[in-house]
């Protein structure tokens, strides 16, 4: 499933690091973000080739518009934070970027 590309809805930082991930694996991205979403990280976030889509002001529009486009392209839907494994990530980046350092 994942082949066929993600989608993620975002206000922002989720966007960055879904668009970052999609971009490493070579698959296809779409991030529904909030139309009041700072311009700086929309930019970002399309710097990586990854489709932007501006869905409603709140995050929960841009949540309900990414499950729907998921839903009926049959991608994989990456949660901002209702999932284990983007806690799990969320719980060991400082971590893994302290090791780096």
């Amino acid at each position: 499933m994942i082949a066929k590309g993600v989608v993620a809805a975002s206000a922002g930082n989720h966007s960055k690091g879904v668009s970052f991930a999609a971009n490493l694996l070579k698959v296809p991205a779409t991030i529904v973000m909030t139309q009041t979403a700072p311009i700086s990280k929309i930019n970002a976030t399309r710097n990586y080739g990854v489709e932007v889509i501006l869905h409603g002001d709140f995050f929960d529009d841009a949540n309900k518009k990414a499950l729907e486009i998921a839903k009926a392209e049959d991608k994989f839907f990456v949660h901002a934070f209702n999932d284990i494994d983007v806690i799990s990530g969320q719980g060991t980046i400082g971590i893994e970027i302290f090791e780096e350092l």
